[in-house]
C-alpha cells in the first residue's frame, strides 16, 4: 500500500521535482480514503487535519453565506489539491468541501507532515512554495464570487449628484409656483364679483402707495384722542 502511494505521489505534477527520499516521507503520512456522493469531506471551522490529492471524482469547495445560502467557490477534479489550512496556524478550515460524486483521494496528515518539517527544513520549504499557489487560487476564487454576489443589479438607476438634485428640485418648485399663480389668476377672473381684468386692477391698487392726510398741524385728526378732548373743552 505504501509503495503504491509513493508511486501516485511521485507521478503527480504537484510533487514534481522532489527527491525520492522526500516522496517517501510524504507517503509515510498518507492514506487512501474515498467519499460517497454528497458526503462532507470537511466543514468550515473544523480542525484542519489533512490535505487531499483528488485521484477520481469531483469536489465542491463551498462557503456558507448567512444571508445568501451556500455559495460554491470552486469545483475541483482529478489531479487537483484540496485543503491548505493545515499549513497555516491556527489550522482551521476556512471553507466546506463536499463530494459531488464517488471520489477517491490520497489524504496526507498535516500534523505528521509538520513533524517531518522539523527534521527536514528543505521538505517544508518545497511544500510551502507549492501551497502558496493553491492558497492564492482559493482566495482569488472566493473574492470573485463575493464580488459577483454583492454587486449592485444592472437595472439599478444611477444615483443623482447632490448638487444636481437640489438644482432640479428648485426648478421643479419654481415651475410649480408659476403654475399655481396662473391657476389663481384664472380662478379670480372667473368669479362673479371679480373685475373683468382678471384681478390686475386690484393688484395695481394694492401696489399704489398710500397718500398722507392733508389735515393741518392743528387738526384733531393728527392728535391723540385725549388731546382732541382737551382742545374742545377750551
Amino acid at each position: 500500500m505504501i509503495r503504491g502511494l509513493e508511486g501516485i505521489l511521485a507521478e503527480h505534477a504537484f510533487f514534481r521535482g522532489m527527491s525520492e527520499a522526500q516522496i517517501a516521507l510524504l507517503a509515510g503520512c498518507a492514506s487512501n480514503p474515498r467519499y460517497r456522493a454528497g458526503e462532507t469531506i470537511f466543514r468550515q471551522g473544523q480542525d484542519a487535519r489533512e490535505f487531499f490529492l483528488i485521484r477520481h471524482g469531483r469536489v465542491a469547495v463551498e462557503l456558507d453565506a448567512a444571508d445568501r445560502g451556500r455559495l460554491t467557490l470552486q469545483t475541483l477534479g482529478e489531479g487537483e489539491i484540496l485543503g491548505w489550512a493545515w499549513i497555516v496556524p491556527p489550522y482551521v478550515q476556512r471553507f466546506d468541501a463536499r463530494a459531488l460524486e464517488l471520489t477517491r483521494v490520497v489524504a496526507l496528515d498535516g500534523a505528521c507532515l509538520r513533524g517531518k518539517f522539523a527534521g527536514d527544513h528543505e521538505l517544508g520549504y518545497e511544500l510551502l512554495t507549492r501551497f502558496v499557489a493553491v492558497m492564492t487560487q482559493r482566495l482569488e476564487a472566493a473574492r470573485l464570487q463575493l464580488l459577483h454576489l454583492y454587486a449592485p443589479p444592472a437595472s439599478a438607476a444611477p444615483a443623482r449628484e447632490p448638487g444636481r438634485e437640489r438644482a432640479g428640485g428648485s426648478r421643479a418648485s419654481l415651475s410649480a409656483g408659476r403654475r399655481d399663480d396662473g391657476a389663481a389668476a384664472r380662478d379670480l377672473a372667473h368669479r362673479p364679483h371679480a373685475p373683468r381684468d382678471g384681478g390686475r386692477a386690484l393688484a395695481r391698487a394694492r401696489a399704489r402707495p398710500r397718500r398722507r392726510s392733508r389735515c393741518g398741524r392743528g387738526s384733531s385728526r393728527s392728535l391723540p384722542r385725549w388731546a382732541s378732548v382737551r382742545r374742545r373743552s377750551r
